[in-house]
């Protein structure tokens, strides 16, 4: 009855391993191993009520892993250091449900909602919703009109938090922050798309993104100084905003020929 059940999983597993060499000595000084894990599954189920309703609910889960060890020789002692002192792990558990309600031929509204609860970062639901308005003015073109409002929320990765990226011999190392908190965002769009079947469409968006506790990476001036290393950081911007357009267009010129153009502006 136009009902349909989606599942997938993926395991990811990756190992980096980096070493130092000083070539007048006889040993490798140094070698550093990371140790990534993740693994992800979710569950779609799409339900259809009568003829101008369709219910989604889903349900994913996230476990991921990672462990750093340096392994140094000085003075013919071997030093081993657990840099992310001992293995860290992090499950996360998501449920959504988003209900896509036609009010009418012309008019599409689209609410939902995402709860996630996290290991190291507890519960949070973020709304959003959509809608769409497809005007008939025209029987050669047609017109799409759509407004979306949304709450966004991001959790650290452990990477984030806890890795040590070790570029000293290029002048640099970035380094996680295990005292990062979860990015939140409100966010708004409104689009308009024109098309004539066949022949051509123009589809332009706007967008408006305001975040807090932005996740980014910063120059540590203290740390630099004390290594005459560049040292990054992992840190929470307090405050920040992103906004702009997309413009993408598309024409046929001939049933051999065709053409896309498109520009994106964002100001940060």
């Amino acid at each position: 009855n136009g009902a349909k059940l989606t599942s997938w999983i993926i395991h990811e597993k990756f190992n980096d391993n980096t070493n130092q060499n000083t070539l007048s000595t006889p040993e490798l000084d140094q070698k550093r191993n990371g140790q990534h894990g993740f693994t992800k599954g979710e569950i779609q189920w799409d339900q259809p009520i009568g003829d101008n309703q369709l219910i989604t609910v889903g349900l994913a889960a996230l476990e991921s892993s990672l462990q750093q060890t340096q392994t140094r020789i000085n003075s013919g002692k071997v030093i081993i250091v657990e840099e992310t002192k001992g293995k860290k792990k992090r499950t996360n558990t998501e449920f959504y449900i988003q209900d896509d309600i036609f009010l009418s031929d012309k008019l599409e509204l689209l609410p939902g909602f995402r709860y996630q609860n996290d290991s190291d970062f507890g519960s949070h639901t973020a709304p959003r919703i959509n809608l769409m308005y497809t005007p008939e003015w025209s029987d050669n073109f047609s017109t799409k009109i759509r407004f979306g409002l949304g709450k966004g929320y991001r959790v650290p990765t452990l990477k984030n938090r806890h890795y040590l990226f070790d570029h000293s011999a290029l002048g640099y190392m970035v380094l996680g922050n295990p005292k990062l908190t979860p990015e939140t965002s409100t966010s708004t769009t409104i689009g308009i798309e024109l098309a004539k079947s066949g022949k051509f469409q123009v589809d332009l968006s706007a967008f408006h993104n305001d975040i807090k506790d932005l996740i980014d990476t910063d120059l540590d001036e203290k740390e630099s100084a004390k290594t005459g290393l560049s040292i990054y950081r992992y840190t929470n911007v307090g405050k920040a905003k992103t906004k702009g357009f997309d413009l993408s267009s598309h024409y046929t010129f001939t049933p051999k020929l065709s053409g896309n153009a498109s520009y994106s502006y964002l100001k940060t």
